[in-house]
């Protein structure tokens, strides 16, 4: 069931209630609980993750090449192409990790069910 609008609460117990309405015009008033029986959104440690994936050089290249092709080999002075410049910076920076590892994106996950 797809979902419209979602609602979260923490009740006096510090514990985390959600609903989730399946179009504009109902109200679905009951919240359930996210968090097991006796626990807490205080016991959830959440682990940072790292956030989207790294763009491959191939790709950092072709882009490059392409802004060169349109708009000549001074594309970075143009206003409108101010975006981009972070390739130019990395051209020269070899800081680039590739990785298809999953282990670099999520730790331990902490099960969270209702």
């Amino acid at each position: 069931m797809l979902l419209t609008d979602f609602f979260l609460r923490t009740d006096k117990n510090n514990k985390i209630g959600i609903k989730g309405e399946p179009n504009y015009v109902s109200e679905v008033v009951n919240y359930g609980n996210v968090c097991k029986r006796g626990k807490s959104y205080e016991n959830i440690k959440p682990t940072l993750m790292n956030i989207g994936v790294p763009v491959k050089t191939e790709k950092l290249n072709d882009v490059r090449q392409l802004l060169i092709k349109h708009f000549g080999e001074d594309w970075i002075t143009i206003e409108n192409l101010q975006y981009y410049k972070f390739l130019q910076e990395e051209e020269n920076e070899s800081n680039l990790i590739e990785t298809d590892s999953e282990e670099t994106l999520m730790e331990d996950e902490i099960d969270i069910r209702v």
